[in-house]
């Protein structure tokens, strides 16, 4: 304790927490032709690090955890097709302590005419 402009103050230690996950790489945009594949990805640093996919529909207001085999890496695999003309991701990323969401990426996708 010390004495300070008449009263007594105890003295502490300011402790910064940072983010324990970072993203270094952010998913971008795809436009592709019917049925390529195409791939999202991100890349992060941290321990130990979990992934989740998500989707959500154009005009959607909610996420949706992806399914696909890929949806729990850091490289999401989607078959363009034109149910998922549009359509909007991102990922997830946790160490079990903090998370973070990455940016967001959209698929376009070239339909005949």
């Amino acid at each position: 304790m010390f004495e300070y402009n008449g009263g007594w103050y105890a003295p502490y230690d300011y402790i910064e927490i940072l983010p324990s996950v970072e993203i270094t790489e952010q998913p971008e945009s795809l436009t592709a032709n019917r049925p390529q594949k195409v791939y999202f990805t991100v890349a992060a640093e941290g321990e130990n690090l979990t992934y989740q996919w998500q989707q959500q529909k154009p005009g959607a207001s909610t996420w949706a955890s992806c399914v696909s085999a890929t949806a729990k890496t850091d490289t999401l695999t989607v078959n363009a097709r034109e149910a998922v003309y549009g359509y909007t991701y991102r990922c997830v990323i946790s160490d079990g302590v903090s998370t973070v969401i990455s940016e967001t990426a959209t698929l376009d996708i070239n339909l005949p005419r």
